[in-house]
């Protein structure tokens, strides 16, 4: 249960705060422990760390570590967090760390200095007996961070989170250098990829090939008519392309894009058709990476609770077909990490839109793929929502990972 304090500038100052979802609702569900089982411990307020050592003297329960808001690192051994028992009990529940006691939930900053609350995916996350997380929900917890932590919480956060947030920031990369522009203009260029996402001609795709599309057919005609029209900035050292100007560019490339997106649809139909009778499947390890393996293999992912699921590459190639209602879970899922602008660390929050769309595409394969092997397992004839809602509790644990394969590959 959260505390209740007098009101304060923060909570005024909050009353315009965005979310990246909506519509959802949250219950901690009976004999789950998944948040607890991570193989990397929560951060820990200084905050969490003095109360935590009070109530549990001369143990070493965390690692010191240089970060400005959790400058602690909550230890986690073979089963997950140091603190969880056998049985599956928080045994610090009364003093447990602020990020447990939001979770599914974390305080992030947008560009523009607005609270953005983003939401973590677990079971529990739009479960039917869930409760609605609106307006009450959201000012109770800011009232439990003033609390516990006071307002300078706040004031880091938004110190820490904006020294990347510039005025300019990558739009994208092209072949002499970089187009940047500022963070409304990046918003408004997110708003028309999505509705390149939801084109007429690739509505017979799964978000995985609508992403595939996107990336390698329909965004590089786009990219090509704005950078012809980028103005160098001598103060800034600079090639930059304002709002008005990338509406404009938009408008113009609009003409062509029902002859562009029936090309693409065209071509990744024989491309996924191609991978189907004699490709080679890559999908995430556990430690955050990927593997690849032919037809003839067999693959293990596992579920939300860790058990493994073994299924033959060839099935999985055959795509068992999406039900309606998965797709548009998996669609939600991924406008909603779209919207959480750069909540995995400042320093992913500059990535340029086509390796954000890499990184959407990743995770669209990984879903697509467990959720396939979900109901492979299970003996059913499609995805339902209740797979792609496991997959995506399953990729959520890995999206540091897949943003590291996204750095590490660059700019497409």
């Amino acid at each position: 249960m959260v505390s209740t304090t007098p009101s304060c500038r923060y909570e005024g100052q909050f009353a315009d705060w965005v979310t990246s979802f909506s519509g959802s609702t949250f219950c901690c569900l009976e004999n789950c422990d998944l948040c607890c089982r991570r193989t990397s411990g929560v951060g820990l307020t200084a905050g969490d760390h003095q109360r935590i050592g009070k109530d549990i003297p001369n143990f070493a329960f965390a690692e010191k570590r240089d970060h400005p808001i959790f400058p602690y690192r909550l230890g986690v051994n073979e089963k997950g967090c140091v603190f969880l028992s056998s049985d599956g009990a928080c045994q610090i529940y009364p003093v447990r760390p602020l990020l447990c006691r939001l979770y599914p939930l974390q305080p992030h900053i947008k560009w523009d200095g607005r609270l953005l609350w983003c939401q973590e995916r677990c079971p529990g996350v739009n479960s039917p007996s869930g409760t609605r997380v609106n307006r009450n929900h959201l000012e109770a917890l800011v009232r439990e961070i003033l609390t516990s932590e006071g307002e300078v919480f706040f004031d880091t956060l938004r110190e820490y989170v904006l020294q990347v947030k510039k005025p300019f920031t990558p739009l994208f990369g092209y072949r002499w250098g970089v187009v940047y522009t500022d963070w409304p203009a990046k918003e408004r260029m997110w708003t028309m990829l999505w509705e390149l996402f939801y084109h007429d001609s690739l509505k017979i795709l799964t978000p995985r090939g609508r992403l595939e599309c996107v990336l390698h057919d329909l965004l590089p005609p786009f990219e090509e008519a704005v950078a012809s029209g980028a103005s160098w900035l001598p103060r800034h050292m600079i090639f930059s392309v304002d709002e008005e100007y990338l509406v404009g560019a938009y408008k113009q490339y609009q003409a062509m894009l029902p002859e562009l997106a029936s090309q693409s649809v065209k071509a990744e139909t024989v491309h996924q058709n191609d991978l189907e009778k004699r490709g080679k499947l890559i999908y995430g390890s556990k430690d955050g990476g990927t593997s690849r393996c032919s037809r003839q293999d067999s693959i293990t992912v596992q579920r939300c609770n860790g058990e493994p699921v073994e299924v033959k590459v060839d099935r999985v190639m055959g795509m068992v077909p999406l039900g309606c209602d998965a797709v548009n879970e998996e669609e939600k899922y991924l406008e909603e990490l779209a919207r959480r602008e750069g909540r995995y660390g400042n320093e992913i929050a500059d990535l340029t839109v086509d390796s954000e769309i890499l990184f959407q595409f990743m995770v669209a394969d990984a879903l697509e793929l467990k959720a396939t092997a979900f109901a492979i397992s299970g003996k059913r004839s499609e995805v339902g929502v209740e797979e792609m809602r496991e997959a995506i509790c399953v990729v959520e644990r890995t999206l540091r990972g897949l943003l590291r394969i996204v750095q590490t590959r660059g700019v497409f």
